[in-house]
């Protein structure tokens, strides 16, 4: 199975439709999607639950509020993981305040997802969101007290490689290797790296799909280029076994979602 496991979406109107057919164009079997709006989540899983997972996207500095959201998104609604953007949300992963959400999600034994490194800069609101928040060092207090709790680092941590090297010897973190912002030509680098650190059992793919804010609709087509640019460089450049891609694109996906739906 082919799983893109970071597919953000604001809309479901026009954009659904284009989004499964070209995940049917290039072999894609599900995509994990998520928006700041739980509803348009919560619209796309009715209409294709069959080709979409749906995880939760809160601002876990709302405190019990957060946690009762986690809790609907996930009992009421199907969601089966949680993305967090601390960057967005301005909150340092390790600070003890958003520890509820982190307590509740290791309850309910479901993945969470991270937005680290390098983030967008809003020309309208430059302030907004802070690299700082996103460094992947954070993850190490997060993963140490929450053993059992699956953290998952998106981009890689991307630039800071060696910061999301220095966390990768704890069990319960892993990489998606979804790419976005930065030159393709840094992308090689690394998964090369994410594969020493990692190996190919922590690494999950994802196309970052829905993150060009002022063209959701053309966006799709990033569905077709990230999964033909990886799979190049998984197996042409890299070199890898078919076992070990296999795992990256959609296997160790695969593995995640089922602890969680059974």
């Amino acid at each position: 199975m082919i799983i893109d496991f970071h597919v953000h979406i604001s809309h479901v109107d026009d954009y659904l439709d284009p989004l499964i057919k070209n995940m049917d164009l290039v072999g894609i079997d599900r995509a994990v999607i998520f928006s700041r709006n739980s509803d348009v989540t919560a619209e796309a899983l009715e209409m294709r639950p069959e080709r979409l997972s749906g995880f939760s996207f809160l601002n876990p500095t709302k405190g019990e509020r957060a946690v009762e959201e986690l809790e609907r998104d996930i009992g009421e609604r199907g969601f089966c993981g949680l993305k967090l953007g601390p960057s967005v949300d301005s909150f340092y992963p390790n600070d003890e305040k958003v520890y509820p959400i982190y307590a509740k999600a290791q309850d309910l034994q479901i993945p969470v997802l991270f937005h680290t490194g390098t983030v967008y800069r809003d020309p309208k609101n430059p302030g907004k969101t802070k690299v700082k928040y996103s460094q992947p060092i954070y993850l190490d207090d997060v993963a140490r007290d929450f053993p059992e709790l699956i953290l998952i680092a998106a981009h890689s941590g991307r630039p800071f490689l060696e910061q999301m090297i220095a966390v990768s010897h704890l069990p319960n973190v892993y990489v998606d290797i979804a790419w976005s912002q930065l030159p393709l030509d840094f992308y090689e680098e690394t998964v090369r790296k994410m594969l020493l650190a990692f190996g190919p059992d922590r690494i999950i793919y994802g196309s970052d799909t829905g993150t060009r804010h002022d063209s959701y609709g053309a966006d799709v087509d990033r569905v077709i280029k990230m999964f033909k640019e990886t799979t190049n460089l998984l197996n042409n450049v890299i070199g890898l076994d078919h076992n070990s891609v296999a795992k990256i694109m959609g296997g160790n996906a695969s593995r995640l979602l089922k602890k969680t739906t059974g």
